[in-house]
C-alpha cells in the first residue's frame, strides 16, 4: 500500500520502504511532532504493544492499495489510524490491504483511554 501524509506544511507518499521519513502526528489535541515512520503495524500487535498510543495524522492522509490505483480520501470522521510508540509512528492495518480508520477525536489522549479496548470495539463494529 501507499499512503500520502502530510509533513508540515507538504505531503510525503510513503510506503513499506520510506521507513527514515518524518510525518507530522497528533501528540494531544491542539499540537503534533513530527515523528519517525516505521511502517505499518497489525491491529494484533498495536494492542498487545505495552506501550504506545493510537492517534492520527495532522492532515487527513490519502491511500491506495497498488500504484495504478486512484487515491483514496480520508476525512475527519474517517482517518488513519496512527500508532505511536517511543519515536516512531506506524499505520495501523486489520489486514494487509486494509488500514484501521478512525474518528479525530480529542479523547484518544485522554489518560483514562484504553487502547486494547477501544481496537476490540473498533473490529467489532461498535463505535
Amino acid at each position: 500500500m501507499e499512503f500520502t501524509v502530510g509533513r508540515n506544511y507538504a505531503n510525503v507518499v510513503i510506503d513499506e520502504s520510506s521507513s527514515q521519513r518524518h510525518l507530522s502526528v497528533m501528540v494531544c489535541p491542539d499540537d503534533y511532532q513530527n515523528i519517525r515512520y516505521g511502517g505499518t503495524i497489525s491491529l494484533q500487535r498495536a494492542t498487545e504493544a505495552e506501550d504506545g498510543y493510537l492517534s492520527y495524522f495532522r492532515k487527513n492522509p490519502l491511500y491506495r492499495e497498488r500504484f495504478e490505483d486512484s487515491w483514496v480520501y480520508t476525512s475527519n470522521e474517517k482517518t488513519l489510524a496512527a500508532f505511536v510508540q517511543g519515536d516512531v509512528v506506524y499505520i495501523v492495518m486489520i489486514s494487509p490491504k486494509e488500514p484501521l480508520f478512525i474518528k479525530r477525536d480529542a479523547c484518544l489522549f485522554d489518560g483514562d483511554f484504553e487502547l486494547s479496548r477501544f481496537l476490540i470495539e473498533k473490529t467489532q463494529g461498535t463505535d
